[in-house]
């Protein structure tokens, strides 16, 4: 399937924008460095963020960005809302 205008081919160019707009949609977030996710493990498993992290764990494991927020928040009530970045890991 080639595209031609005026006598060129554009398939190219379509293929590079969509392979582009793919790439750019659903690029990972970025990694944190090993100190960071050492720090935070420490933080998340040997502290009271373990507790919150098992009783809320149903609502907050794929909360992110979808409506189960709401319900992660609530079951972290004010406590527990630091913990929240545990569920990243």
């Amino acid at each position: 399937m080639n595209f031609k205008a005026g006598g060129q081919s554009y398939s190219f160019l379509i293929a590079f924008l969509a392979i582009n707009f793919v790439t750019y949609s659903y690029s990972l977030p970025a990694q944190k460095s090993y100190n960071q996710l050492d720090l935070l493990t420490k933080r998340c498993f040997r502290t009271i963020c373990r507790d919150w992290i098992h009783e809320c764990h149903w609502f907050c494991d794929l909360a992110k960005g979808r409506p189960l927020y709401d319900r992660c928040m609530e079951c972290l009530s004010g406590r527990g809302k630091h913990c929240y970045e545990c569920f990243d890991l």
